[in-house]
């Protein structure tokens, strides 16, 4: 169980399925700079509201991000109580519109997140990135799916999979296969929220 303090702070960090993103209009404005709208549930604000509003979460999402880019994004956030951290499909580039983050700067970079934020006080949470809805994307995330997993043990760190939080929802997935519908990102709000505990 994870701890943190009434009036504390959650920092919620990742690329657009952190940040909430919506292919096809949306229900909430932009944030971070991002350009995409977003689902009415982004799961660092749905997050907020399952904890009665007893702390604060910060949604560090962007779009595009990979785990070396949102490093470098939000190397200065201050102290805060819980980190959550989600990376990997965009590092997996299951689309090949890039080239894909290799695998030991993966580990080295998410290795790092871990580690700035435990320096300063916090405790972290490792997400794996969810599922993809191809089997070719599937096959590209699956590895870093499991780096996430050997990052958090090895860092003595909590690590959950967001497959899950998600097991018997029937469409989870926005029509591009990758980004997550309303219903899958509140979803994962309520798995972390079950591993939370307000003092």
């Amino acid at each position: 169980m994870l701890t943190v303090p009434k009036g504390g702070t959650i920092l919620c960090q990742g690329d657009s399925l952190t940040y909430g993103a919506e292919r096809w209009g949306g229900a909430l404005p932009p944030i971070n700079g991002g350009g995409s709208w977003r689902v009415a549930t982004p799961f660092p604000e749905t997050l907020a509201t399952l904890l009665g509003g007893k702390v604060a979460v910060r949604n560090h999402g962007y779009p595009g991000d990979t785990v070396v880019s949102g490093s470098t994004r939000w190397a200065g956030t201050g102290p805060v109580d819980l980190v959550v951290v989600m990376y990997g499909s965009n590092d997996a580039n299951p689309r090949g519109w890039r080239t894909a983050v290799p695998m030991d700067q993966y580990r080295a970079a998410l290795r790092g997140i871990v580690r700035r934020y435990r320096a300063g006080g916090a405790q972290v949470l490792v997400l794996a990135p969810p599922p993809a809805g191809t089997r070719h994307a599937e096959a590209a995330i699956a590895p870093y799916r499991q780096a996430a997993r050997a990052v958090a043990m090895r860092e003595g760190v909590a690590f959950a999979d967001p497959a899950a939080f998600l097991a018997g929802l029937r469409v989870p997935l926005q029509w591009d296969g990758l980004h997550l519908r309303g219903a899958a990102t509140a979803r994962i709000a309520q798995g972390i929220a079950r591993r939370i505990q307000v003092l």
